[in-house]
């Protein structure tokens, strides 16, 4: 088995993902705030009307309606309820804490409140799909692939979730608020998510091209990849190092 199948692998099935997302209409109504989360101090009142809450994770996946999809994903990935609870939850929390309520675009597909998170986790439970058409990894033996097949899908859903994760982040301005309202301050990404950062309320916009960081496209992934993924669930990845060394890669 050669890097080669193994990216081409990777690239079959993200593509497969994307085709398939790229036929369903792309959803333009904004994203309900989740209930009851107007009510709590300090976030009653925004600073300015186009400020965003921070949110944790249940709320996030209240506001964007993904518990549905979240419950495929764990269906099709068909782990043990505590490796799930361990491996997969940590890694759903992390990403979509980091991810917030940003677009995923400015003007194109899912670019209203939440279209980021949307889209990612749509494009994982399509990947999730059609990874079952694959026998991974390509070319071993039965047996290697039942010892490793569990790995490969959980490399496969971090994939899906990290393959757009940098265009969206490192092309948006995203000033933070914390409890005091004081002064809005640049959240920087490569720091960490807007919650590690005291943050409690956010704005969005898009600067112009010559204010974009496009290097941070290709860095973000790599550093996110350390920081959603628990150490222990990547010292599982890294018993099979070509599996992790793509991942690292990808």
């Amino acid at each position: 088995m050669t890097d080669g199948l193994l990216i081409g692998a990777a690239l079959s099935l993200l593509a497969g993902a994307y085709w398939l997302h790229r036929t369903r209409p792309p959803a333009t109504a904004p994203v309900a705030p989740a209930p009851g989360h107007a009510a709590r101090d300090p976030r009653a009142r925004p600073p300015a009307p186009n400020f965003l809450p921070v949110m944790r994770y249940d709320e996030l996946v209240a506001s964007t309606e993904m518990a549905g999809r979240i419950a495929k994903i764990e269906q099709k990935l068909a782990f043990a309820p505590n490796n799930f609870h361990d491996d997969v939850l940590p890694l759903l929390q992390r990403f979509s804490e980091f991810v917030q309520l940003l677009p995923a675009s400015e003007s194109h597909h899912h670019a209203q409140p939440g279209g980021l998170l949307i889209h990612l986790i749509e494009v994982a439970e399509y990947a999730l799909h059609f990874r079952d058409s694959y026998k991974l990894p390509i070319g071993a033996s039965t047996e290697e692939q039942a010892r490793l097949g569990a790995r490969y899908s959980y490399a496969v859903l971090v994939a899906a979730l990290l393959h757009d994760i940098g265009k969206p982040v490192a092309d948006v301005r995203v000033r933070t608020v914390g409890s005091d309202n004081g002064e809005p301050r640049t959240w920087t990404a490569l720091a960490g998510a807007m919650l590690e950062q005291r943050a409690v309320w956010y704005s969005v916009d898009f600067p112009n091209a010559a204010e974009r960081d496009y290097k941070a496209h290709q860095r973000l992934p790599v550093v996110l990849l350390q920081r959603i993924v628990p150490s222990s669930t990547l010292a599982w990845l890294g018993e099979y190092p070509p599996l992790l060394q793509e991942l690292m890669s990808y």
